[in-house]
């Protein structure tokens, strides 16, 4: 209730993630993902981030 009063409410930080899991082979699968940081740490001296990443997972068998 205090925004009501005049006061501001406390920012946010806000991720976006966008990811598949895509079996290539029987054995392979890989992983893409993208994030979308918005307001990150807080801090609004930061501009807004991506993360791309990829995970890659191999099975074994023995």
């Amino acid at each position: 209730m205090a925004a009501l009063d005049g006061a501001s409410l406390a920012p946010n930080e806000t991720n976006l993630e966008l990811t598949y899991r895509a079996p290539i082979t029987s054995w392979l699968t890989v992983q893409p993902d993208v994030q979308y940081v918005i307001n990150p740490g807080l801090d609004p001296s930061l501009k807004n981030a991506v993360a791309i990443g990829l995970r890659a997972e191999v099975a074994v068998s023995f």
